[in-house]
């Protein structure tokens, strides 16, 4: 996982655009949750431009960065210097682990919900469709 800053002034809209359609797996499924307003009625955007930084996902509600971090350590380096800049801006960062996207994004989600206390998710939906659950 590349963390390039954005470039300046009209190419900045297009990057944005590639990484968007150029999202990981992991990226597309946090996407599918986060999307409609679907936690609190918060709205969130992806390949945000935040300052030097194009970050993974936003909620300008909650002013609440969404990182995912595939454990590679160029990665967390890069993310550890992007979240000491976000911080100091006054943004909240959370870091998320690409395989918990993977293997569990609703409980990852609803646990990230709970620690920026934001709403749970109010139904069981899995990737591939609603469940049987309520």
């Amino acid at each position: 996982m590349e963390r390039d800053k954005p470039p300046v002034g009209p190419t900045k809209t297009a990057y944005a655009k590639q990484q968007r359609e150029n999202a990981s797996d992991a990226e597309r499924r946090l996407w599918s949750i986060l999307r409609r307003k679907q936690i609190k009625g918060q709205r969130f955007s992806r390949r945000e431009a935040i300052g030097p930084y194009l970050v993974d996902f936003y909620c300008p509600g909650a002013k609440l960065v969404i990182e995912l971090d595939d454990g590679l350590p160029d990665t967390a380096r890069a993310l550890d210097a992007q979240t000491q800049w976000l911080t100091s801006q006054g943004y909240q960062v959370a870091r998320l682990k690409v395989e918990d996207v993977r293997r569990r994004p609703w409980p990852t989600v609803n646990q990230l919900a709970r620690k920026f206390r934001l709403r749970d998710i109010p139904r069981i939906i899995s990737l591939d469709g609603p469940s049987n659950q309520s």
